[in-house]
């Protein structure tokens, strides 16, 4: 799957099949825009050129939180991986997946170790 992030009707077509029967912690109309905004200003204050953007590789989990182990279990989430292109952002992967953890890690930077020499994200 490589879809424009620009083309809000077919990002949305595809996550829609992935949360077709969910009802919560779902992927919403304008995420994708907020998504990007947050990682170009992030690069931009790490001072990251923009030639050095093309590769990167993001998982966007929206809703971590921690839950009590007496949950037996945890609820999962709508998943997104965005990678930057030479022509723009493309969704690259949409899933459901566990949304137990940090709010802090809900972006990750999958590719890092590739570019652990510049910065740290």
């Amino acid at each position: 799957m490589k879809i424009n992030l620009k083309n809000s009707k077919k990002v949305f077509e595809s996550v829609d099949k992935v949360q077709a029967k969910c009802s919560v912690r779902l992927f919403g109309p304008g995420d994708e825009k907020s998504l990007v905004k947050e990682i170009e200003q992030r690069l931009v204050s790490l001072k990251v050129p923009k030639n050095c953007w093309v590769g990167m590789k993001f998982r966007w989990t929206p809703d971590m939180q921690s839950f009590p182990n007496s949950y037996f279990g945890c609820p999962e989430g709508t998943s997104i991986v965005i990678e930057r292109y030479p022509s723009g952002w493309f969704m690259t992967g949409c899933e459901r997946r566990s949304c137990n953890g940090s709010p802090r890690n809900a972006l990750q930077f999958l590719n890092e170790s590739e570019y652990k020499e510049f910065f740290t994200f």
